[in-house]
């Protein structure tokens, strides 16, 4: 995914006392999206990493904040998921 925009940007999102809240997107220095990530309740979600052409590459899960153990989802070029954790 590539957008026009040309920082680390928000949507839908607040940030309260050093707390993030929604939906925030990481751009690489050329303005590709990198990731985004989703906070709810002050404490992140999931994020999910993106190849260059737009494709999902990685989604790393999170519960209380804390990474899952088998919180981590790798696809392949295609979009097939290679390893979905069994606790999903």
């Amino acid at each position: 995914m590539y957008t026009d925009l040309v920082s680390n940007n928000s949507v839908f999102n607040s940030e309260i006392d050093g707390y993030k809240d929604g939906i925030w997107v990481i751009y690489n220095p050329s303005n590709y999206v990198e990731a985004i990530k989703y906070y709810e309740n002050k404490k992140i979600y999931l994020v999910a990493f993106f190849r260059k052409n737009g494709s999902i590459k990685a989604i790393d899960w999170y519960e209380n904040g804390t990474k899952r153990e088998f919180g981590n989802w790798h696809y392949d070029k295609k979009g097939k998921i290679l390893n979905q954790s069994p606790d999903f």
